[in-house]
C-alpha cells in the first residue's frame, strides 16, 4: 500500500486540534500531538482507509491517505463530511443596488442570522473581504467580494420557503390535539423551516427631504 495526499482550505473558521479532541475523538487536548488520525470504510468502495491530517498556520488542512489506492476524490469528501468541511461556514453580505451609486446591503452569519444592517453605503464603505450575494455583485465587481449565489432568487426556491413557513404555522404545537380524523404530524428533522416575516416594507434611505425654513425677507 502506498499513501496519497490532498489539501483541504476551510471556507470559514476551522481548528483541526479542537475537531481532534472533540467528543467522538475521546481523545484529552493535552495529548494532541498536531496530527489527527482517522480509518473508515470508504462509500460505496468497500476500502478501508486511513487518513493523517495536520493544518499549516493559514489555516489549511493537509491530509496523507494510506490505503489500496482508493479514490482520492471520493476520500475527501468523506473527510470533509466528517469534520464538517463541506460546509460553507463564513459570513457573507446580501447586497442590493439602492441608486444613487449607493447599495444597500446587510450582514449575515452562515446560518443566516443577520449581524448587521440593513444599511445604504457607498461600494468603497461596504466590507470587501466577506462573500456578496446579490443582485449588486454586477454592478461593481471589483470593488465587492466573491460571488456566492445566483443575482436574483430563484421563484421556485422562495415558493418553497413561503410553503414552509405556512405549513409550520398551521401545525399544532406540541401538546395540542389534532382534529377527529387528522393524521398527527411528524417530528421534524433536518434544518429548520425558515421564518416568514411580516410584510412590512424597509426602506432603501433615509428621507433626505427637509422641512422648509423660514419665508426669505424681500425688501424693497
Amino acid at each position: 500500500m502506498s499513501a496519497q495526499s490532498f489539501v483541504i482550505t476551510p471556507r470559514g473558521p476551522f481548528s483541526l486540534a479542537e475537531s481532534a479532541t472533540f467528543g467522538f475523538a475521546q481523545r484529552d487536548e493535552r495529548s494532541f500531538d498536531g496530527v489527527m488520525r482517522l480509518a473508515f470504510g470508504l462509500d460505496g468502495y468497500g476500502q478501508h482507509v486511513g487518513v493523517e491530517l495536520r493544518q499549516d498556520d493559514g489555516g489549511a488542512v493537509h491530509c496523507v491517505v494510506h490505503g489500496d489506492r482508493p479514490d482520492l476524490a471520493a476520500v475527501q469528501r468523506q473527510v470533509e463530511r466528517v469534520l464538517s468541511l463541506d460546509f460553507d461556514g463564513r459570513e457573507f453580505l446580501a447586497v442590493t443596488d439602492a441608486r444613487r451609486k449607493e447599495l444597500y446591503w446587510a450582514r449575515y452569519s452562515a446560518t443566516g442570522g443577520r449581524l448587521a444592517g440593513p444599511s445604504v453605503e457607498r461600494p468603497a464603505d461596504i466590507p470587501a473581504d466577506l462573500p456578496v450575494a446579490g443582485q449588486a455583485v454586477s454592478l461593481y465587481p471589483d470593488q465587492l467580494g466573491e460571488p456566492i449565489w445566483p443575482e436574483h432568487p430563484s421563484a421556485a426556491v422562495l415558493a418553497t420557503l413561503v410553503a414552509e413557513a405556512i405549513l409550520v404555522a398551521a401545525t399544532p404545537g406540541p401538546g395540542a390535539t389534532p382534529a377527529a380524523g387528522a393524521t398527527p404530524p411528524a417530528e421534524a428533522s433536518g434544518p429548520a423551516p425558515a421564518i416568514l416575516l411580516p410584510p412590512e416594507p424597509l426602506y432603501l434611505r433615509r428621507p433626505d427631504a427637509q422641512i422648509p425654513g423660514p419665508p426669505k425677507r424681500v425688501t424693497p
